[in-house]
Parts: structure tokens; sequence; C-alpha cells
């Protein structure tokens, strides 16, 4: 039986990574997987101007970049009133895989954590995973992001699993306005 193959003509991928050959590399594995647009920025803040300005259906984060972290920007994106997709799918890149970053990655409200060395395959099913089969967007006083949980009850009400709050409005103003 032939295997699926995504269809990614129609998708616009934003890559968000202080890194130039990151982003070429991303890039490159993105539009050989027929991804039809395919957008660079090296920051945060440039990255929040071009998802107000352009369609953008995906993002690739990296975790690490000078002046806002990935984590922020993506808490920027999910709860800044002044950003006009806060359910986009977000993919964050790391290179760092222990349960604490990819726990803290999951309560910032990331669709995937994609750990480095990255590998074609691991971006594609990431991706495909993020555009073709999302998980229920949910926004709640304390979180705003994909449903954490993968399967089971979308509708749980019991304990929530998260560390922390995340950004508070005041410091989103501050990242995004400095």
């Amino acid at each position: 039986m032939p295997e699926k193959v995504a269809d990614f003509s129609d998708v616009t991928v934003l890559v968000v990574d202080d890194n130039q050959y990151m982003r070429q590399l991303i890039g490159h594995m993105l539009r050989a997987f027929g991804v039809g647009t395919v957008i660079h920025a090296d920051n945060a803040k440039d990255a929040f101007r071009e998802i107000r300005l352009s369609r953008v259906d995906c993002l690739i984060v990296d975790w690490l970049m000078p002046g806002m972290s990935g984590i922020e920007f993506v808490l920027m994106v999910r709860t800044s009133p002044q950003s006009p997709k806060p359910d986009i799918p977000i993919i964050l890149c790391t290179g760092h895989s222990d349960r604490d970053h990819v726990e803290e990655g999951r309560d910032a409200g990331v669709n995937e954590v994609l750990t480095k060395p990255l590998s074609p395959k691991s971006l594609f099913d990431k991706l495909d995973s993020s555009i073709n089969t999302p998980r229920p967007f949910i926004i709640t006083p304390g979180y705003t992001g994909p449903c954490r949980r993968r399967r089971g009850n979308v509708k749980y009400e019991g304990i929530e699993r998260r560390r922390n709050k995340g950004l508070q409005q005041n410091d989103i103003d501050s990242l995004l306005f400095s």
C-alpha cells in the first residue's frame, strides 16, 4: 500500500533562527518537501512583524536567540492582543531534548518540539503533524495553545500539568516594543 504523501504546496512556513546556516538548511528541507513558500527571519521581532504582514501557516522557531528567546516569542504569539494568529502551528527547535526543556516548550504552547541535529524525516513528521493533523486548540486563563494531551479526553477538567503561568501582558509589551 503506498504511503500517503502530504501536500504542502499551499503552505507558507516562517523559519525564525538567528543562525543563517540553520535557516538555509531548514529552508532547503522545506522546499524539498514541497512547501509553497518559505520566509526567513533572524530574530523574534522581525518574525512577529512578518506574521502580522504576511499569510503564514506555520512557524519553525529556534529556542536560543538573542534579544527574545523562542519560548518568549511563542508566548507572545499565543497571548499578545497584537498577535493576528494565536492558533498558528509552532514547531520549536532546540538542542536540548531533556524532559524539562520539552515540558517548557509544551507549557509555552508549541505544537511540536524538534531536537537538533535535525533530520529530514523528523522535520517532515513534525510539519505533517502540525499542519495535517492538528490537535484541538485550547484557550484558558493559564494556557493558550494546542491540547497537551495527544490522546484521551480533551474535555479533561482535572489538575493542570503546568509549572508556571508564562509571560504577563506587560512582559510581552516590553519584549515587543522595547
